[in-house]
């Protein structure tokens, strides 16, 4: 997210192509584990069109509830989660 202080995922981990049933607790982990990001001493909250995403939601879900913007790629940023 462009203001937060966390930071980029390394070039090539940024764009993820995933089946649409994917929940984004999975996403999160891939987050997690490409920034080397320990989950218990800062977990990640995942946001999409600056609305908050549950973790159990799938990614057609996202896409067809918060994102719909059509046949564009996904956009959903990731977040420190506030405590």
């Amino acid at each position: 997210h462009p203001q937060e202080a966390l930071p980029q995922l390394p070039p090539g981990s940024n764009k993820l192509s995933a089946a649409k049933v994917l929940k984004l607790h999975k996403v999160i982990a891939y987050v997690e584990e490409r920034l080397n990001v320990d989950q218990k001493l800062l977990p990640l909250r995942l946001v999409c069109n600056d609305k908050p995403l549950p973790p159990e939601m799938t990614l057609a879900s996202v896409r067809t509830f918060v994102w719909k913007n059509g046949g564009e790629d996904m956009l959903i940023h990731y977040l420190a989660k506030q405590a």
